[in-house]
């Protein structure tokens, strides 16, 4: 598979700006070799039914470095509340409620500098893989747990873009 890099668990305790109903979140990075779709990202939910209880979400992406010796960075991981906000993503427009809370996972690029002196000097695809554990709080009742929305922006070399923006399912 890839080289696993280490990336600090998140908890969400750490924002500032989030109510005290808010989910436990932990995450692991790990590089790819190979990127299925270059400066995108998908997002995949698992879940064992229970409503308040641990949902994963698999991110898949590839953001682009500047040279061959590019790695990602998990960057940030943060809970937002918005207001109704509409996201284009892939020229699919999306309208989210009043109510939408939203895990927010920022991606970048660096140089590694531990590589070996000898990097391609051209824009490179860098494959990532993100895995997180959502912890919801057993006090989330059923509106709650359906307003809450993942996504994924990368910050590379081609600037700031939205690349992932979903809803997490109900099971």
């Amino acid at each position: 598979m890839g080289q696993g890099l280490s990336s600090p668990s998140v908890p969400s305790s750490a924002e500032s700006n989030q109510s005290p109903r808010s989910p436990n979140i932990n995450t692991t990075l790990t590089q790819n070799e190979q990127c299925e779709s270059e400066g995108d990202a998908t997002v995949k939910f698992s879940s064992d039914g229970d409503k308040q209880s641990v949902t994963s979400v698999v991110i898949d992406g590839c953001a682009f470095g500047q040279n061959g010796c590019s790695i990602p960075i998990l960057t940030q991981t943060s809970l937002n509340k918005e207001s109704g906000s509409t996201q284009s993503v892939n020229n699919v427009t999306n309208t989210y409620a009043d109510t939408d809370s939203v895990i927010t996972v920022l991606i970048t690029t660096t140089v590694n500098q531990n590589a070996a002196e000898m990097c391609t000097q051209a824009l490179t695809p860098v494959g990532y893989s993100v895995h997180m554990n959502i912890e919801f709080d057993s006090c989330l009742d059923d509106n709650d747990y359906e307003h809450w929305t993942v996504r994924v922006i990368h910050e590379d070399i081609n600037g700031r873009q939205v690349v992932a923006h979903m809803r997490i399912p109900r099971e």
